[in-house]
């Protein structure tokens, strides 16, 4: 009787998946996951003989700025397996676009104690790195494995076509390479998951020597030197009251992999960058692309701004309808920037220090949302919050009131051009 129980209670929960399953594709529509594929990377064919086979004497360091470092690490694809790579899903789940690794999926060539390693880090669920620590084993390479020189960041990503979070991988990513004395340009990126392309791939590849996806290794790979990025929420930019350095000079390598320069303000000229929210999809997850806090009087607001301030340049801009390294330049040449709360406002870390950072709020439940704030203090920036009232926003839209645009721009005016 109690065995029978058991299926019947299987039955039942496997019937309301599969419900759950045809109302998505009923509500959303069903979304081809093709069109969000990455690029194929084309790697140099493994070398037929690693050289400089002496072992290291230590081969994994734990550090203060990145949780461990390696010493000719190995991977081995064969033994990582996530969904998504391999197929193309009609509306993905999340657990599809991570891999799974088998024990043997990473190596190195000096005996370690892989239990103490983790063990610090097992206390926490969230933290990936256990599940690739454990997938840690000793093994000399055989010969068949490719060399590949130089430093490389492995990174896990979760929010991937978030800005913000995108944004903060960046900033944790830095610290490791300034502590290790080296540069972005002179550093491998390795993708260990399988997320989807996203238009923030562009910036990944852009600033790193080479951006490389563990689905488009096909072979055993040794990486000479190789980090793994430290457990997110340990970052110093999800701390509020935490100082923030580097972030100056972060902005500075973004700007160099673009070509820019640190410029000069021109208070005669002042430069607002206003950035609209609008649909748009961005992963396969969001199959219709709508999104909320979208501003229902835009041209209003615009008009306002032109009218009040003449002499002002006044950029407008829907950041996820242009490439990267457009919406790097228009960030670059911003001494205002003025949107809804959302995810861009990470951007303005790459802004001229001391610039002014206006965000708008529909309600008062969003405004308890302090991390962009975060990120344009962190900067140096000064940071303008207004709470519009509840009642001006409506079906993802809000109004903001006449004369407000004006007044907030105002704020900003004086603080970067004080008279």
């Amino acid at each position: 009787m109690k065995r029978y129980k058991v299926v019947c209670i299987f039955v039942i929960v496997c019937f309301f998946l599969q419900l759950f399953n045809m109302y998505r594709n009923f509500n959303y529509g069903k979304v081809e996951t093709s069109e969000f594929r990455p690029k194929p990377i084309s790697l140099p064919k493994p070398s037929t003989k690693i050289p400089n086979p002496t072992i290291p004497k230590q081969c994994i360091t734990k550090t203060k700025s990145h949780e461990f470092l390696f010493q000719r690490l190995g991977i081995h694809p064969k033994l990582a397996y996530a969904k998504a790579a391999t197929s193309v899903l009609t509306n993905p789940l999340e657990q599809d676009e991570f891999f799974k690794v088998k024990q043997g999926f990473l190596s190195v060539q000096c005996p370690v104690d892989i239990q103490s390693s983790i063990s610090s880090l097992a206390s926490n669920p969230r933290n990936s790195n256990v599940k690739w620590l454990k997938s840690l084993v000793q093994q000399n390479p055989d010969g068949s494995e490719q060399l590949l020189s130089g430093l490389t960041i492995l990174l896990e990503r979760e929010e991937y076509a978030n800005v913000f979070w995108t944004i903060l991988d960046f900033y944790d990513i830095f610290v490791i390479v300034r502590n290790l004395n080296t540069s972005f340009a002179n550093t491998r990126l390795l993708i260990i998951d399988a997320h989807y392309s996203t238009r923030l791939d562009e910036l990944w590849a852009a600033t790193f020597k080479e951006f490389v996806r563990l689905s488009e290794i096909s072979h055993p790979v040794i990486l000479e030197k190789a980090a793994l990025r430290p457990f997110r929420e340990s970052s110093l930019l999800l701390k509020r009251y935490s100082e923030v350095p580097l972030v100056e000079e972060l902005a500075k390598e973004i700007w160099k992999s673009f070509d820019l320069r640190p410029r000069i303000r021109n208070c005669a000229k002042p430069t607002l960058l206003i950035v609209w929210r609008r649909d748009y999809k961005s992963h396969p997850r969001n199959p219709q692309g709508k999104i909320n806090r979208k501003v229902k009087n835009e041209r209003e607001v615009v008009d306002e701004i032109q009218s009040a301030y003449p002499s002002f340049v006044i950029n407008e801009a829907q950041l996820d309808s242009i490439t990267i390294e457009e919406q790097i330049k228009l960030i670059h040449g911003a001494d205002i920037f003025f949107a809804m709360h959302g995810a861009a406002h990470a951007l303005t870390l790459f802004m001229k220090p001391k610039s002014a950072v206006i965000e708008i709020f529909p309600d008062s439940t969003n405004a308890q949302n302090w991390h962009m704030e975060k990120v344009a203090l962190s900067a140096k920036h000064k940071h303008i919050k207004y709470v519009a009232p509840r009642e001006n926003t409506y079906n993802r839209f809000t109004t903001i009131p006449q004369g407000m645009s004006k007044e907030l721009i105002g704020k900003a005016l004086d603080f970067i051009c004080p008279s």
